[in-house]
Formats: structure tokens, sequence, C-alpha cells
């Protein structure tokens, strides 16, 4: 097996693109198309990172001997076993914390729909209800087994998404943040801006404070900011390609 054979067979073993390899060496996803199709050669530098990051030797990689197999050079051997019993445990583990968190809320949901407790013939709200029957510290406990079930189901799309988001430009890096930012700002002084209506005598009468208005206006030059900031990075980054 030659070296680009080799090469190739590695990263589909990790399940990655051309692309993606390319971003981990820092090198142009064409480089990588040749390096597979046996056109060049990478740089020595390269050849020892790809040794390092599919954990094999440099004989390896480099020697055309067709003995060579996967489990003699330790290819996916012991990792690829271990992968996909962490992958099922952390699946079967985070789908239990969220199960357990959803049907308790969902019990304590019911109690209250079957037992509401009365004050002047009024049902009293569902808050007012956990606080008479003490039951704050449940919730609470169900709310945490489903932010952990969460958590632990979606581990690795957060992990891909920190590797993804450190390999952007800092221009791209700025427009992820400040947009949803900005979003969020704009949701809030919209809120600020209806909470200065105040209605007497089914009139609405408008409050004489500008702050909320300077917000808005403030809020929306940030999105526009952000957004432009993705579109620029994004265009950056496909004429890179």
């Amino acid at each position: 097996m030659n070296f680009n054979e080799k090469l190739q067979m590695l990263r589909k073993k990790q399940n990655i693109t051309q692309e993606e390899l390319a971003e981990k060496l820092n090198v142009s996803r064409q480089a990588v198309s040749k390096w597979e199709a046996g056109q060049t050669m990478p740089e020595v530098e390269k050849i020892i990172e790809l040794a390092r990051m599919y954990d094999i030797s440099l004989d390896y990689i480099l020697t055309d001997n067709e003995k060579d197999d996967i489990e003699k050079n330790k290819i996916g051997s012991p990792k690829d076993n271990v992968e996909p019993k962490q992958t099922n445990g952390r699946i079967i583990t985070g789908s239990v914390f969220l199960g357990l968190g959803l049907i308790g809320i969902l019990l304590f949901y019911f109690f209250y729909i079957l037992n509401p407790v009365k004050v002047n013939v009024r049902d009293l709200d569902f808050n007012r209800f956990l606080i008479y029957y003490k039951s704050w510290p449940l919730i609470i406990f169900c709310s945490i087994l489903i932010f952990m079930g969460l958590l632990i189901l979606i581990k690795n799309t957060i992990i891909g998404a920190i590797k993804a988001y450190s390999r952007q430009s800092l221009i791209l890096k700025s427009g992820i943040i400040v947009f949803p930012f900005g979003i969020i700002s704009l949701i809030l002084s919209q809120v600020l801006v209806f909470n200065q209506t105040v209605v007497i005598a089914g009139n609405s009468i408008r409050g004489q404070s500008f702050i909320p208005f300077i917000l808005l206006i403030f809020s929306l030059m940030i999105t526009i900011l952000g957004l432009g900031m993705l579109i620029v990075g994004v265009i950056k980054k496909m004429k890179n390609k």
C-alpha cells in the first residue's frame, strides 16, 4: 500500500473530510487532495504531524509494505473500539438523566392539576402550589437532571462547536459573538419600550424617558455590525478556499 493510499485510508477511518484534515494540518484542501492522489508528498513536518495524529509509526506511513495491516500498526485498534462504548454509555446516561428530570416535573404538574390549592375559591398558580407543598427543592433537582442530561447528550456537539469556533478568523469570531448579543439587546430594549406604555382609561400614553429608545437604536446598530462581521468573515473564508 502506497503512502497516498494509506493517507486516504487513515482519513476515512477517522471519518473526516479532506477539508477538515487540511484545517488540522494548516494547509489547503487542494494540498491534501494532491497527497491522496499521489501527485505530491507532504513536507517532513506534516508527515510527522500525520503520524502523531493517527498514532502510527513513521516507518509504517512511509514504507510501501503490503504486509502491513491495521492491527499490526495499531490503526484504529483500541481507540475505535473504546469510542463506540463511550458514546453508547454517554447516550444512555444522558437519556436517563433527561428522562428522570422530565418525568419528575410532569408528575408534579399532574399532581398540581389533580390537587389544586384553593384560597377564596380561586386556584393558586403553580409557584404558590410548590411553595405550599414545599416542593421547590425537588423541582430544582429535576431541572438539574434535565440540564445534566442535555449537557451529556450534546457534549460532542459542544466540543465540536468550540473547535470549529477556534479555527475561524478573528472577524468571524467577533461576528459570532456580537450578532447574538445584538439580537438579545434588541429584544430587551423592545421590552423596555413596550413597558413605557401606560394604559389610562383605555388610552395608551407613552412615558417620557428616551433611554429605552436610545438602547433600541444602539442594539440595532450592534446587530447590524455583528451581521456585517459574519458576512465579511464568511466571504473571506470562501475566498481562502
